[in-house]
């Protein structure tokens, strides 16, 4: 009878088990980073998968995803694998390739280091287009498609949180060129769809002869071979805040260019600024949070900006945007697979 007992209490130990087993491999869906296509038609973001732990979360891995921007005709570019997080991806302006971040989640549990990669958007043709251990960054496409840049960064020290240089890779024979050196601490840039075709870079400030400065955050245009003209910098409006750039988006559609930026003070990992600055003012946005970086992204006409979320899981949230507060009316997209 005794041995029953303990067969009995044996059995309904390995029960528990089983059942916090099963727990612990409960997964679910999220979306994070996801961005407008140049046509406003389509959304691209990445895909994760995360799993339950307690009342928190691990994510186990991201995958490039399409859709419509109703929620249809969703489909992975990328695949699901544990481990890997394939995120920050740029769709090229005929839509037939993408440029993404693909961070190996068991080595870098925070994502500070990533490697650039190209896909066709049917999924084949994957290629790395970097392999370095410094960490890289926002990948984007030229406006003509024939090129990708992207920022390699590797950290400076509390009092200049990185020093990041503007690489650039060309697609026709996949080399690499340094279009800004690392000392004018590039944190991103993005194509610019006007003129000669030049992006805005974040950067550090620069004096009257073009040098780099130890301080401060500022926004530049560059050529397409990366030439820097000092007389067109933007200073951040907070002169007396130590801040550094983390994210600029940038609405091209309206009858003047505006820039909307992410700040934190220096050595600080998270935002506590956020402006939008044109050729005639710059002033301070509401409805912005701690981590926008990851949160800011526009729709070609301005209009509407797009998040990801955990929960609720399988969603892209689109909010209106009345050029100065990105708290307007929200939009749930459900993922319809």
């Amino acid at each position: 009878m005794h041995q029953t007992k303990i067969k009995w209490f044996y059995l309904f130990l390995m029960f528990l088990t089983a059942i916090n087993f099963v727990k612990a491999q409960e997964t679910y869906p999220a979306t994070e980073s996801p961005r407008f296509s140049t046509d406003g038609k389509q959304f691209i973001f990445t895909s994760t998968v995360w799993q339950k732990l307690n009342n928190a979360g691990k994510k186990l891995s991201g995958a490039v995803a399409l859709m419509k921007t109703d929620g249809t005709n969703f489909r992975l570019v990328t695949k699901n694998v544990n481990g890997i997080n394939d995120r920050d991806a740029s769709l090229s302006p005929d839509g037939k390739k993408i440029v993404f971040r693909r961070v190996v989640l068991d080595k870098n549990a925070s994502e500070s280091g990533g490697d650039i990669y190209i896909v066709n958007a049917d999924g084949s043709g994957l290629k790395p287009l970097s392999n370095h251990t410094a960490n890289e960054t926002f990948p984007e496409f030229s406006v003509d498609g024939k090129s990708v840049i992207f920022v390699r960064e590797t950290i400076a020290g509390i009092n200049s949180p990185y020093n990041g240089e503007l690489v650039s890779v060309n697609l026709q024979d996949f080399k690499e060129q340094i279009l800004i050196a690392k000392e004018f601490r590039v944190k991103q840039a993005i194509p610019i769809p006007t003129g000669r075709g030049g992006f805005l870079i974040a950067c550090a400030e620069i004096d009257g002869n073009g040098k780099p400065l130890p301080k401060g955050s500022m926004l530049a245009v560059a050529s397409p071979a990366g030439e820097l003209n000092p007389k067109a910098f933007m200073k951040l409006p907070m002169p007396d805040e130590k801040l550094q750039i983390d994210r600029i988006v940038a609405s091209f559609a309206t009858t003047e260019t505006a820039f909307y930026v992410a700040a934190s003070e220096d050595g600080w990992f998270g935002e506590s600024h956020a402006f939008k600055m044109t050729s005639k003012e710059s002033k301070t946005l509401k409805g912005l949070y701690n981590g926008v970086r990851y949160y800011m992204s526009l729709s070609p006409d301005g209009k509407q900006n797009v998040i990801g979320t955990t929960y609720p899981t399988d969603t892209l949230i689109v909010s209106e945007f009345a050029a100065d507060n990105f708290a307007g009316k929200e939009t749930r997209i459900m993922i319809k697979r």
